[in-house]
């Protein structure tokens, strides 16, 4: 990472977006719902719609992967174990640690525990996990030639198997493994978005094929009607981390430089056969530089009148609405409409940890799904009020959404898309098609089984989510009136955070935990840079029994990552220094070691705050004289924090009163821990 006088400008005004993912929720959703309260439709409208859709896909055969979602939960334990072969076992390149794998997993669950309604082949699947997991049970209890015999039958026949049930998953999400197969499996009178599969670019040639993926396909949808509008085409959907192995703010000016010629040139290519395209969304710390790259593209001469080029917005994400604000002054300046894929999002659980693991002040999510709903129907509305700032695309499976939705188009007189990922919500939407005739369009994955992975496991988390209305669509135990009801009507009054997600600075309960910052919050980093000049060179001395040991012969520094920078002079301690230290620090133990044990943890407390205090100074020293990057700096001083209020509660739960022990009758038997002195560290 940069030094951080070197940290870029981004080419557009974000002020505000930045400080609204530590804001409380309640505080964002309250204009929202007095909003959607004021200008939405009127329920008496969208129920009976709903309740239509609903019982329209239930009329509908349930599909077989529905039936596996419902017989095995995510929250069950064959459910996870599910999960985890599917994310892992592809991964795997030895067959020992794929076996390994198959084992742990399969020996988790109740295969035979399969509900009658299930279809045929969950019976079936059923029946073969648990024979598998008979197998693996038989194959432990014998050993030598039996054991290498069975291993040899059985393993390859098991892998065979679980990837053959791991294919038909994948075969519910992707359209095609190549574009001439996706191609094929069109169907009449649908639009389609297509993805080439691939998560984030590691690699300069990884982004090089991923860019010539990406060029092939949009090459294959060429030869569309010429008479049909733009935006009624097929399109792409491109990943903007797949085009650069360093997608990330503090990148921007490498990215100026080969990411956005790269996009350019699939723009290009793209505007010149007619083909949308949508940039998608990814992880909340890449918001800001995918609008500054979407807004430089917008303004290049040959695409600025374009219209073609679109952007997926997160509904979850805290800042939607106003990313849709800048979006609407992009349009404006530009007169024509911005095609907006509106998503609830795909990375919520990642976001949660993210934030937590980094310590920030709040998550940049809601932390509750009927807050998330409410924000989605809140830019909806936004979206469906300003014609000619958007050309509205609303991708949702939700039966009340759909509803939602047309009652207030019809409101405001708008038209929109809806959009909606292959193998998902398929009978729901099929019903909502032929109540209102609106244009559906397919996000249609295209990749090969190996590259599908990551995507497949979000769509197992969403769907197999116990609120994912595709589950609970599956689930006889929700009624009708369950599945359509009014996420208003469900939001507590005033709404506040999951009472089960303690925010990000409070995930310890009994400590704090170490405040951070994201390396993309460019706010911070202001802070940081505005701070940097007032720490020039220092001298850095050793002090010993409370006595500054300065030398006359101090050592110049310099910041191994610059030669020509010096952050000050180190004096280092003498042989007699260090003896002088051991012997005052034994001759004060006795008085030490009599003070309570929360005087010296309220003590380990306070140098706490004072690291907190000192946090810019620390981390201009870490970077300069360690030559460490800031991400690197900042997780070194966040766990000398983090150190000092975890030694202070462990002291104050082991040593604060006796630990009372068993005991034979008569005795009375207890534990208690003291200091035993001073002891030398030589820290590496």
């Amino acid at each position: 990472m940069p030094v951080l006088q070197d940290l870029p400008e981004l080419p557009c005004d974000f002020q505000a977006l930045r400080g609204l993912t530590g804001q409380e929720e309640g505080a964002l959703l309250q204009p929202l719902m007095a909003s959607l309260r004021e200008h939405g439709p009127d329920e008496l409208i969208v129920t009976p719609l709903a309740s239509r859709l609903v019982e329209a896909a239930r009329s509908q055969r349930s599909s077989t992967f529905n039936d596996f979602l419902s017989t095995w939960r995510l929250s069950s334990e064959e459910g996870r174990a599910l999960l985890t072969l599917a994310e892992a076992l592809l991964r795997i390149p030895d067959k020992a640690t794929a076996h390994h794998l198959i084992n742990d997993q399969l020996t988790r669950g109740n295969w035979l525990g399969v509900p009658r309604q299930s279809g045929l082949m969950v019976h079936l699947a059923g029946l073969g996990m648990a024979a598998g997991k008979r197998f693996i049970k038989d194959e432990e209890a014998l050993s030598g030639r039996w054991h290498q015999l069975l291993l040899k039958m059985g393993d390859g026949v098991l892998n065979r198997a679980l990837q053959a049930a791991l294919q038909f998953m994948a075969n519910q999400f992707v359209q095609g493994e190549d574009m001439k197969s996706a191609l094929a499996k069109r169907q009449n009178g649908l639009r389609y978005s297509f993805d080439r599969l691939g998560e984030a670019a590691q690699t300069g040639e990884d982004a090089r094929l991923y860019t010539e993926a990406y060029r092939e396909a949009i090459e294959a949808l060429a030869n569309q009607p010429a008479d049909k509008p733009l935006l009624e085409r097929d399109g792409i959907s491109i990943k903007l981390s797949a085009l650069h192995p360093r997608f990330e703010y503090a990148q921007w000016r490498r990215l100026e430089k080969e990411l956005l010629p790269r996009l350019r040139l699939l723009s290009d290519i793209a505007a010149q056969a007619g083909v949308p395209i949508t940039l998608d969304a990814e992880e909340s710390e890449r918001l800001e530089i995918g609008l500054a790259i979407f807004s430089e593209m917008s303004r290049m001469p040959a695409l600025r009148h374009w219209g073609g080029l679109g952007l997926a917005v997160q509904a979850y994400q805290k800042r939607a609405p106003a990313v849709l604000d800048f979006l609407g002054r992009i349009a404006a300046e530009f007169r024509h409409p911005v095609p907006v894929r509106l998503v609830k999002g795909a990375y919520w659980d990642a976001e949660i940890k993210r934030a937590q693991q980094l310590g920030l002040a709040g998550y940049p999510v809601y932390t509750r799904k009927v807050h998330t709903d409410i924000a989605y129907l809140a830019c909806a509305q936004r979206m469906l009020a300003h014609k000619g700032e958007f050309w509205p695309q609303f991708a949702t499976h939700n039966a009340h959404t759909l509803a939602w939705l047309e009652a207030c188009a019809q409101k405001q007189r708008s038209d929109f898309e809806v959009q909606k990922l292959v193998g998902m919500g398929d009978a729901v939407h099929e019903a909502f098609h032929k109540e209102t005739g609106r244009p559906l369009r397919l996000y249609a994955p295209v990749g090969s089984f190996q590259t599908l992975l990551p995507y497949l496991v979000r769509r197992l988390l969403e769907n197999g989510s116990s609120q994912s209305f595709v589950n609970q669509l599956a689930d006889t135990e929700f009624s009708t009136a369950d599945l359509i009801c009014n996420p208003l009507s469900q939001v507590e009054e005033p709404p506040t955070p999951h009472p089960r997600l303690p925010s990000p600075l409070q995930i310890f309960g009994s400590r704090p935990n170490s405040p951070g910052f994201h390396p993309a919050d460019a706010q911070k980093l202001d802070v940081l840079k505005m701070h940097l000049p007032k720490f020039g060179a220092v001298p850095a001395t050793a002090l010993v029994a409370g006595l500054n040991k300065t030398s006359t012969r101090g050592e110049k520094r310099f910041n191994p990552g610059n030669a020509d920078d010096s952050p000050g002079t180190l004096s280092a301690a003498s042989a007699d220094d260090a003896i002088l230290a051991c012997e005052k620090a034994a001759a004060a133990f006795p008085a030490w070691s009599q003070r309570s044990v929360q005087e010296r943890a309220g003590l380990l407390r306070a140098l706490a705050e004072q690291l907190q205090k000192a946090r810019n100074e620390l981390l201009n020293l870490l970077v300069r004289e360690g030559g460490k990057t800031l991400n690197d700096a900042l997780a070194e001083w966040r766990e000398a924090v983090d150190y000092c209020h975890f030694y202070a509660a462990e002291a104050e739960r082991l040593m604060a009163r006796p630990q009372a022990l068993s005991a034979i009758s008569g005795e009375s038997n207890s534990l208690s821990l003291h200091g035993r002195g001073v002891f030398l560290c030589i820290s590496p």
